[in-house]
């Protein structure tokens, strides 16, 4: 760890055991809301964190590997000005690009998203080195401080994370160095649109079908004769962007994806998970879909939906139920860097449950109603 330490515990996961020994008793699994198993164990030096998410119908689980550090760092130091916990892991994925977060609780911890924060894997096979510095964790003597690494809404496969190494430690804020992987805040609030330099409409959006996949569903229109795009029930949208006048672009910080509602209908008592958008990266298929012609057999050019559409979400968001409002899903810094570059191939909104929702196409003669994505490039 490069930041001053006062106490630590550090797990390399290195002691001579049998191949497929489990993982040290410090250490157990949890999972929730989907139907998934967990099991931890040590491989080569490393521990290999597996979910089976096969048994799993919506894709909503979370999977976590959890540890206490109570009885390794010193709490006193908790009621000392400045002091707080520092999480830092070595991981690797063979899927690409996922997420995973770290996060510290207490038994006492109703809020789990204000310590917890997620980590882009972009690259298959490679090992990341990724840290957490908790703010202002309301921890105390004779409390129960667990911390966390965490996989969540995969997809329904099996899957696995190797850890190489996890540590924590008592740090002085003041004097830490910052995190490392660039850490992405759970669910971060909207900026403010005035603030972004670029806001490009995509040259192509349209509905597909997962029933018709031999239909193009160019104009599918409202009763007030908009084109839209469809989510929901077998149907969802995808949009894609050109961006080939820029030069090398880099990202400056999270994006805004932006479209206007022009009906929705859900449930009126909201269920956890439930009628909600889910915005995905456009992994594979064709690159360069026709929008007159595109089919979702063309569009999936003989690949499966979950190699083409990433299984997991960029994030997840309910819809504006009012006609003619905006939407606006917050798109990671990582994720818009892979579709400046065209390593993704443009953005999928998926229906979350039961949701049907219609938003204004590119085609709409109102530009105030178009699609539009927003952000900003670095110098």
């Amino acid at each position: 760890m490069s930041t001053e330490a006062y106490s630590q515990v550090r797990d390399k996961f290195d002691k001579e055991l049998p191949q497929n020994e489990p993982a040290p008793s410090e250490w157990r699994t949890l999972s929730g809301d989907g139907n998934v198993k967990t099991r931890l164990e040590r491989i080569d030096g490393f521990a290999r964190f597996h979910v089976d998410a096969t048994k799993d119908d919506r894709n909503v689980w979370w999977a976590v590997m959890q540890r206490s550090v109570s009885d390794d760092i010193d709490l006193e130091q908790f009621t000392q000005e400045n002091h707080q916990l520092r999480i830092e892991a070595r991981v690797r994925s063979p899927y690409s690009p996922r997420r995973i977060n770290l996060s510290v609780n207490t038994q006492r911890t109703t809020n789990y998203h204000i310590n917890l924060k997620e980590y882009d894997l972009a690259k298959a096979n490679t090992w990341y080195t990724i840290s957490l510095t908790t703010d202002a964790l309301d921890a105390k003597p004779g409390d129960t401080v667990n911390v966390q690494l965490a996989l969540m809404d995969w997809g329904t496969n099996s899957y696995h994370v190797d850890v190489d190494y996890f540590e924590v430690a008592m740090i002085e804020k003041s004097k830490v160095t910052p995190d490392l992987g660039e850490p992405i805040p759970y669910h971060p609030p909207v900026p403010d649109i005035e603030t972004f330099e670029y806001a490009r409409s995509p040259i192509a959006d349209t509905t597909l079908d997962s029933i018709f996949s031999n239909t193009n569903f160019s104009d599918w229109m409202s009763q007030s004769d908009a084109t839209i795009l469809a989510v929901g029930g077998s149907r969802f949208a995808v949009l894609r962007w050109d961006f080939s006048d820029l030069d090398a672009p880099r990202i400056d910080g999270p994006g805004v994806l932006e479209l206007t509602s022009l009906y929705s209908e859900k449930h009126k008592t909201p269920i956890k998970d439930f009628g909600l958008i889910r915005v995905a990266e456009v992994l594979g298929g064709d690159p360069d879909w026709d929008k007159k012609e595109v089919t979702l057999s063309l569009f999936l050019q003989d690949q499966s939906l979950s190699q083409v559409i990433n299984p997991q979400m960029i994030i997840d968001q309910a819809v504006t139920p009012v006609p003619n409002s905006e939407n606006r899903w917050v798109i990671s810094e990582s994720a818009l860097q892979r579709l400046l570059s065209g390593e993704t191939h443009g953005i999928a909104l998926m229906p979350l449950g039961a949701i049907h929702a219609a938003f204004y196409s590119n085609e709409n003669p109102n530009p105030a109603y178009t699609p539009k994505l927003y952000f900003n490039l670095h110098d």
